[in-house]
């Protein structure tokens, strides 16, 4: 009895952070995601789950009559949402959030993982706390976008490639490669962090069993998805929207707006620029969305072959959008400014701390680098904004977390 007595002791700490956690983000997704029509369905995510529950399938209708599209979107979050508005109604937008805002506050345990793994039991408790107070998971946990199921997921994958790496049995590869495989159908740009990953798991001994499990637990989450979309779309693919989001990120006139203001907007102004026959030429591949993302793709690199140069500054650019302190897109208040860049800063201060000072951070720092660094080439390829680098604030959030406690420890020591 008093050992499970000492264990509710040990986790209580731990399970107050993560009821903290849900409170705030359900107050702040309820006064404010709601009020600013977050939730009100107005988007490809809420499309997808209407029409799902409509029995038309998971698809949605692009903007500006360029026909249905049903393998352009990563599934895992529709089907979350379709789940949601099934038991709640669609007119409870509230359930969605509240919903969302559990979800968010578990996923405080990433980041708490990390840090036990790097400094011990203090540290994860430091680091759940620091993420369930995190003000980018605060805000974005509950909008009605994928970053509250991609970000653990992301995280979760990147831990169980440094788990397996550390550990004799194999059977961690298949269960990284899964993470992969959610992570991915989270958010489809995950997939060459997934292949960086497989890499490393694939770095220790025996070499191709390894790498053989981690690409079947990848299989075994992604076919499924695959096949789906071959039955849909005819072709074997995990997405159609490559081509077009190439095509935005790399033409001249993206950066007239772009990121400075949103993406869309820039995207908007390339479609007010096109012809007659440029219409024409996409809408008649309306009912082969495969087809009309190559006429995209196509488009891209036809422009992007005639302006070198200036396609690599774009993409440095974005980049930088990708790792901007400031929150992007958009306006930044000053308020804005000193919540989010302030705290930005200082997580990078203290991850830097803890690289420079905490060995078995260090010892893990090639991995977690190869992963921001399959970010960076994501986004310097098609564009990045602030809210696509949050889903790695988790692990810096731990390393700091670490870098903290070890730094108390050792002026305990002294004192």
């Amino acid at each position: 009895m008093s050992t499970v007595a000492a264990t509710v002791r040990a986790v209580r700490p731990l399970w107050a952070a993560i009821a903290v956690a849900f409170a705030l983000r359900a107050v702040i997704g309820l006064q404010v995601n709601l009020d600013l029509g977050i939730h009100r369905g107005f988007d490809f995510y809420g499309f997808m789950a209407d029409h799902l529950l409509d029995g038309r399938g998971l698809m949605w209708s692009f903007y500006d009559g360029l026909g249905e599209k049903w393998a352009n979107r990563a599934p895992l979050y529709p089907l979350l949402v379709a789940a949601v508005r099934f038991v709640a109604g669609r007119g409870s937008p509230s359930a969605v959030v509240l919903v969302q805002a559990a979800i968010g506050a578990l996923a405080c345990l990433v980041p708490a993982a990390f840090a036990i793994r790097w400094g011990g039991a203090k540290a994860g408790l430091v680091a759940v706390w620091a993420a369930a107070l995190w003000p980018y998971s605060l805000t974005a946990d509950t909008a009605l976008v994928e970053h509250v199921v991609f970000a653990p997921l992301a995280g979760l994958s990147v831990f169980l490639a440094l788990h397996s790496c550390d550990r004799r049995s194999v059977r961690w590869n298949f269960a990284a490669g899964a993470a992969a495989g959610l992570a991915t159908l989270a958010r489809l740009t995950f997939a060459p962090t997934a292949a960086f990953l497989a890499g490393a798991c694939a770095a220790c001994r025996p070499r191709n069993l390894r790498w053989a499990l981690y690409a079947a637990g990848t299989a075994a989450v992604l076919l499924p998805w695959a096949l789906r979309n071959h039955h849909v779309t005819g072709a074997w693919v995990l997405g159609t929207d490559s081509g077009r989001a190439l095509w935005v990120g790399n033409n001249e006139a993206t950066f007239r707006s772009y990121p400075a203001a949103s993406i869309d907007d820039a995207e908007r102004e390339l479609f007010r620029s096109f012809t007659t026959d440029d219409w024409r030429r996409l809408r008649v591949r309306n009912d082969d969305e495969v087809a009309q993302d190559r006429i995209f793709r196509e488009m891209a690199l036809a422009s992007m072959a005639t302006r070198p140069a200036a396609v690599a500054w774009g993409g440095v650019r974005k980049a930088a959008a990708l790792w901007s302190p400031v929150m992007n897109p958009g306006p930044t208040p000053v308020l804005k400014l000193m919540v989010f860049g302030a705290s930005v800063v200082a997580l990078f201060a203290g991850t830097l701390a803890a690289v420079v000072g905490v060995p078995r951070v260090r010892a893990d720092l090639a991995i977690c680098v190869a992963a921001a660094a399959s970010f960076t080439a994501v986004a310097a390829l098609f564009w990045g904004q602030s809210r696509y680098l949050a889903p790695l604030h988790g692990i810096a959030i731990a390393a700091a977390a670490t870098w903290f406690v070890s730094r108390r420890a050792r002026a305990g020591a002294v004192s």
